[in-house]
């Protein structure tokens, strides 16, 4: 989230997968991205659907900027495909990335760092966070949970934050 708000306020809004594919993560990562939005006194994150296609993200961009009312917008999306689709609508429709609107998405693709421009996301040590959730599964549901640590989450900086 910081990386998206460095430019000054945004209207925020968690970009969620829309196609079939389960997506397990995505109404956690919904509500994280709106706590700390609420916690940076920025508002509630809306929630819109991307779907994978030029079309429907085109269309899915115009409900952000329609929230937005012609304020900077602030994308958290849920992968790094969703954040290519948003991408692409903004570019597509001629916002200036990051000034008009920032896009972080998640997971550090390979195919993310090769776009112009290159797309900011967040990458995750998955071997970690499994270890992690193993760990929870198999401890007494009676001791303190310890969380996953900050050092297994990077951000890789790019040109869309």
């Amino acid at each position: 989230m910081v990386e998206v708000v460095n430019s000054g306020p945004r209207v925020i809004v968690y970009a969620m997968l829309a196609d079939g594919r389960s997506a397990p993560l995505g109404l956690r990562r919904a509500e994280g991205v709106d706590l700390e939005s609420r916690r940076r006194d920025l508002g509630e994150a809306a929630l819109v659907q991307v779907s994978l296609t030029r079309a429907l993200a085109a269309e899915s961009l115009s409900r952000m900027l329609a929230l937005a009312e012609g304020r900077p917008l602030g994308v958290c999306c849920y992968n790094d495909e969703v954040a290519i689709a948003v991408l692409g609508a903004a570019l597509d429709r001629g916002l200036r990335v990051p000034r008009d609107i920032a896009i972080i998405g998640v997971d550090a693709t390979a195919v993310g760092q090769l776009i112009t421009p290159q797309l900011s996301s967040i990458e995750v040590d998955a071997h970690l966070l499994t270890d992690h959730i193993v760990a929870e599964l198999r401890s007494d549901s009676s001791e303190s949970r310890a969380s996953p640590s900050d050092a297994d989450i990077h951000l890789i900086r790019g040109g869309t934050t």
